[in-house]
Order: structure tokens, then C-alpha cells, then sequence
């Protein structure tokens, strides 16, 4: 699992020394608000095997939420602003971690956002990084880091 803000990997002038000069950055569109609460169960109960933990998450992602001052419930998607949506971001988007590893990419990711790092803008725009992730859908935009390697 990835840890680091995209933004500011610490490979990325590593990177950019090995030709991968060109950042394709994805947001995983609404990404928080479509978690699916049973799909996102399941994993965290591969990984955690205290019931009473995992009673806790499940209240937590399936608190109301309030809308103009009316609490409104929730069947989907996560609490946003706290300090447990992103980690169980990370968690449910370890999956797609490791396609992007056994494809060979090098990338970095933190929660919904990614920079796959790409050897030129041809690359970044053919598409060949894109993960199978039917449940969400990819903004992205190629950018030059605007190193090259020599």
C-alpha cells in the first residue's frame, strides 16, 4: 500500500532521472461518496478479525449525514473531513495498487488521488496506465515534471 501525497512524492526527481519525465495525475471521481459499504467490509475483514472494530467502522461509514438541517441516511459513500476516509480509502484501493504494480507502472497514491509517472506525453495520453476500476471514474491530465533524463 502506497502512503505519500502525490504531490509531493519524494521519487519524483528519481523518477524523472529514470525518463519517466511525464505525470499523469488522477482524481478517482467522487470516489468518497460511491464506496460501497459491503464491498469496503469485506476487505477490511480480511485484514481485521476483531468483530467489535469492524461493528465500529460499519456505524461510522452508516451515520447520517445532515442536509439543510435535516440528518439524511447514508448507504454509500464515507464520512469526508475525518481522519478514517482516507485510510479506508488506502485499504480498499490496495487492489488497485497491485494491477498497477504487475503492469509495471511506477506510480504514487494516497487515497483517491494518483501520479502515475510515464516516459513521455504520448504514453500518458494513450491510456495504456488505465486501471480496470468500474466503480469509479478517472479525471486525469498529463503534465511534464519538465525534468529530463540526459
Amino acid at each position: 500500500m502506497r502512503m505519500c501525497a502525490p504531490a509531493e512524492s519524494p521519487r519524483r526527481p528519481r523518477l524523472a532521472a529514470e525518463g519517466r519525465g511525464v505525470v499523469v495525475d488522477i482524481d478517482l471521481e467522487k470516489f468518497f461518496d460511491r464506496v460501497n459499504h459491503d464491498i469496503l467490509m469485506s476487505r477490511l475483514a480480511r485484514r481485521i478479525g476483531d468483530k467489535r472494530l469492524l461493528r465500529i467502522v460499519r456505524g461510522f461509514l452508516e451515520a447520517g449525514m445532515m442536509q439543510s438541517g435535516v440528518v439524511v441516511e447514508r448507504h454509500e459513500g464515507t464520512p469526508q473531513g475525518g481522519p478514517l476516509s482516507p485510510l479506508l480509502a488506502n485499504l480498499l484501493l490496495d487492489d488497485l495498487d497491485k494491477e498497477l504494480e504487475r503492469r509495471g507502472h511506477r506510480f504514487c497514491r494516497y487515497a483517491d488521488d494518483c501520479n502515475i509517472y510515464v516516459r513521455s506525453q504520448a504514453a500518458g495520453e494513450s491510456g495504456s496506465w488505465r486501471p480496470l476500476w468500474p466503480s469509479s471514474k478517472a479525471s486525469s491530465a498529463s503534465r511534464s515534471t519538465g525534468r529530463r533524463a540526459q
